[in-house]
């Protein structure tokens, strides 16, 4: 039996896509790193590492240096009490202007439960419904994906004078009578860079569907994402314009990769 407890372990957490939890360890364990437990969520899970140190420090160093640290400990309490009990408090505590108070967390969500914010893929699709969160993954010759997609409800919004509308053979035309934006949100989980090139969105409805539908640009209200690279771990969010004449059967959609991808639909 080795002498475990006079091992000095450095700890070390990482998190991982699920399904993706080997590949990503795999990196860590050829410098040496061992897994000591894993707690899986919905869409990462957690994993902890260890690794023996090279050296551990002398016993007797430590204790020194201990009671080194305990001495001027003792010394400075007593230095500041006693500053304390010459001066007493007049005013009540308050914070700092360039600190805000830290909110304390609770167990409960601020609305519904973790099932309710998540979707889950089926094959190379998802049916979601707003304000969802899907995991959206696959692996391409370019690389790994892994996005986290929410699209919330559309917001209804009044178009400015500078507004310009685009059918779907990108002319320019008149708006309709409806127009909204969906606040959506994309986050890059996967440890590979992504371009905007292989995101697009497409609302629809009961009336226009896909072909009429008019996309609409207008200042923060964009026609579509813009950005020129997504780094792991990078959050991109817009608002996403869309004119049409009803809400009624609207859906709005996320597709990545075009045909050679998959795709997630949120509705109501």
């Amino acid at each position: 039996m080795t002498n475990s407890t006079n091992t000095n372990y450095e700890l070390k957490t990482i998190r991982a896509v699920r399904g993706m939890e080997d590949r990503a360890v795999k990196k860590w364990q050829a410098d040496g790193w061992q897994v000591v437990s894993q707690e899986r969520g919905k869409l990462r899970t957690e994993i902890v590492l260890r690794r023996a140190r090279s050296k551990a420090r002398p016993l007797p160093w430590i204790i020194g240096s201990a009671a080194v640290a305990l001495a001027l400990v003792t010394v400075i309490t007593i230095g500041v009490l006693s500053e304390r009990n010459s001066e007493p408090d007049t005013s009540a505590p308050s914070v700092p202007a360039s600190e805000s108070p830290v909110e304390l967390a609770t167990n409960e969500p601020a609305s519904g439960t973790a099932d309710d914010a998540e979707c889950s893929m089926s094959g190379a699709s998802a049916n979601c419904t707003f304000g969802q969160t899907v995991l959206y993954t696959d692996e391409t010759r370019e690389g790994e994906v892994a996005l986290e997609i929410t699209v919330h409800e559309p917001v209804s919004f009044t178009p400015s004078n500078d507004a310009t509308f685009w059918n779907s053979r990108a002319t320019q035309v008149p708006a309709l009578p409806v127009n909204v934006y969906f606040p959506v949100t994309i986050t890059n989980v996967a440890d590979e860079d992504r371009g905007s090139d292989f995101i697009f969105t497409q609302a629809t409805n009961a009336i226009e569907g896909e072909t009429e539908m008019l996309s609409v640009s207008d200042g923060d209200v964009l026609d579509y994402p813009r950005f020129d690279a997504l780094a792991p771990g990078a959050t991109y969010s817009f608002n996403n314009g869309w004119s049409m004449s009803t809400l009624d059967g609207i859906e709005f959609e996320v597709s990545i990769d075009g045909l050679a991808g998959g795709r997630v639909t949120f509705t109501r």
